[in-house]
């Protein structure tokens, strides 16, 4: 038995003793948790002074007096141990005569543990994240995260907004868990969609490039391949012409993809081939006319591509030309080929005709 307020009336502890496990169950049973601090009363009795016990040797709380003839008091039940306990009082008079002990049943019951909880951040372009109560589950125990304030007996907690949440879990009995803390995290960033300069092939290339624009800064990755491989580069060299799906990463998000395409390399006209016919006895002009390439899509030119024109053909005075051929559509042109139209053959000048 333990004592925790002993008053200044001596009674002979047998007789005491006894008159305690004699005590009536007036007061019922009262439920409480580990650590609770209640409070009791009887009604006072001028001239009265009343014991307190709890009798289990388990007990290790602590009673203190709230009023001053000690009809009331207040128990922290601290690290009491869960279980059964009996609550007595017993009033002495001023006679010195002590009353029959009056006793409650408390049922001290265990706190659930503390939760333990599964999180699920936002994610790429989500606002919100989820909290799972992995532990404690049981079909006893109800949740929350409001301070107690609301409980949920499912195990998950959704649409949370970034911030900082305490869970809690209650069983049947009322008692409530330590909390446990956890953080939702603000959203996830995507990066922006990339913008790409591209510069194409140009006449006589067969490659092109491409250059990352935006967004650009310190954490980003880049891939020209869909997401199969990144790196921090800019700047892509020697692209063969195809489409190409720029992604941007920040580490933790992908920007929406953006497919940009190389042309194909322009067409470069093939070196011209050409036949020269010469001026003939008397005549100032020949001709240059180009065989190869010829078509509808190739203009010529015989001064090195300071002129052009459709005809594959020149009349032309003696002396060297630059023959030239340029695509009409990729305005690519080929090499020079120079050609060469002699003077005509000189004729004779004979002398008058003499006679006797």
């Amino acid at each position: 038995m333990k004592q925790l307020n002993f008053k200044s009336y001596v009674i002979a502890f047998l007789c005491f003793a006894g008159m305690i496990a004699n005590a009536q169950d007036t007061g019922g049973t009262q439920e409480i948790c580990i650590g609770d601090i209640e409070t009791y009363s009887v009604t006072e009795n001028p001239g009265s002074s009343y014991d307190w016990y709890v009798v289990e040797n388990a007990f290790e709380g602590l009673i203190t007096d709230t009023t001053a003839s000690g009809n009331g008091i207040q128990i922290d039940w601290q690290t009491t141990p869960v279980g059964s306990y009996t609550l007595t009082v017993i009033e002495t008079n001023a006679e010195n005569c002590p009353g029959d002990p009056v006793s409650i049943t408390v049922n001290v019951n265990p706190l659930p543990d503390a939760p333990e909880v599964a999180l699920t951040q936002p994610g790429c372009g989500e606002e919100f994240g989820s909290a799972e109560v992995t532990s404690p589950l049981g079909a006893d125990l109800q949740y929350s995260i409001d301070g107690g304030t609301t409980y949920q007996s499912s195990v998950t907690f959704e649409d949370l907004a970034p911030g900082n949440y305490e869970v809690i879990a209650q069983n049947a009995s009322g008692c409530v868990s330590e909390p446990t803390e956890f953080e939702i995290l603000e959203p996830l960033v995507i990066p922006e969609t990339p913008a790409v300069t591209l510069i194409n092939p140009q006449c006589g290339e067969t490659t092109g490039s491409l250059e990352i624009t935006a967004p650009t800064g310190t954490g980003l990755q880049y891939s020209i391949d869909g997401g199969t491989t990144f790196s921090t580069d800019l700047v892509y060299t020697d692209l063969a012409p195809g489409d190409y799906t720029v992604i941007v990463t920040n580490g933790d998000c992908e920007s929406e993809p953006a497919t940009y395409t190389i042309n194909p390399a322009p067409e470069v006209p093939e070196d011209p081939i050409s036949t020269v016919i010469h001026p003939d006895c008397g005549e100032l002009e020949g001709t240059i006319t180009v065989t190869t390439p010829t078509g509808t899509d190739v203009e010529y030119s015989a001064d090195g591509g300071v002129t052009w024109q459709d005809d594959p053909e020149f009349t032309l005075t003696a002396g060297t030309y630059q023959i030239q051929v340029r695509n009409t559509t990729s305005l690519c042109t080929s090499g020079i080929v120079e050609e060469t139209i002699n003077e005509a053959p000189p004729t004779p000048v004979t002398s008058p005709i003499q006679f006797n």
